[in-house]
């Protein structure tokens, strides 16, 4: 059976987690966030729509970089309309340190529970992109209500992006039809592919297998 791990806020295991790169002394480590939130504040003061929407971008996403927890609380406090594009870049700015990303991730949901819907959908997102598949289906199984669209979210991206391992994922989560959704993607991308893998599945229900194979025959045709 499927079980996502508990997720423990990495700091808790290594404190150097969130640290800038080291080689730095501590005063240049000081200074470093200091330097990125002002380059914000800078940012924010273009009077230039676009150009101030780019360096504002720009900013944080080096903030964010330097100083998560300081860039994900200044998101946090700014208007609703410019709220989810800018986690979204917090997000992406942690896309190589998803530890990072999903302590972040759970901290926007917690902190603007209005779009806990969307702020998943951004980390599931990050988190595909980078390959952490197995990462995205934890965070994605331990949601409430918006489980359901996040794990098949998760699975769908999964099934493009490394169809086999998706299949044997799916084949052991419980809670919702993976199978489902993985074979779905699977069969609309590469039916003969999906085909080939579910003639050999052992794990698969009859009605699983006489399912997938109509869907992998009707889109051969």
């Amino acid at each position: 059976m499927y079980s996502p791990a508990a997720y423990r806020d990495p700091r808790e295991v290594d404190p150097a987690a969130s640290s800038p790169p080291s080689g730095e002394t501590p005063a240049q480590q000081n200074l470093a966030p200091a330097a990125a939130a002002n380059e914000l504040a800078a940012a924010q003061r273009e009077r230039d729509p676009e150009k101030r929407a780019t360096k504002v971008r720009s900013a944080l996403q080096a903030w964010a970089r330097i100083a998560p927890d300081a860039a994900a609380h200044w998101v946090l406090a700014q208007p609703a309309q410019e709220r989810l594009v800018d986690a979204s870049v917090v997000l992406i700015a942690l896309a190589d340190r998803p530890d990072d990303a999903v302590r972040i991730g759970r901290r926007f949901c917690d902190g603007d529970s209005a779009h806990i819907l969307e702020h998943g959908h951004s980390l599931l997102t990050v988190l595909n992109a980078a390959g952490e598949f197995e990462r995205a289906v934890n965070f994605a199984s331990l949601g409430g209500p918006e489980r359901s669209e996040w794990v098949a979210h998760t699975f769908t991206s999964w099934a493009e992006l490394a169809p086999a391992g998706a299949a044997r994922a799916a084949l052991t989560f419980e809670g919702d039809d993976a199978v489902a959704i993985v074979f779905n993607a699977w069969a609309a991308h590469n039916p003969a592919a999906a085909a080939r893998y579910t003639s050999g599945a052992s794990d698969l229900s009859a009605a699983q297998r006489a399912a997938v194979t109509a869907l992998a025959q009707g889109s051969l045709r």
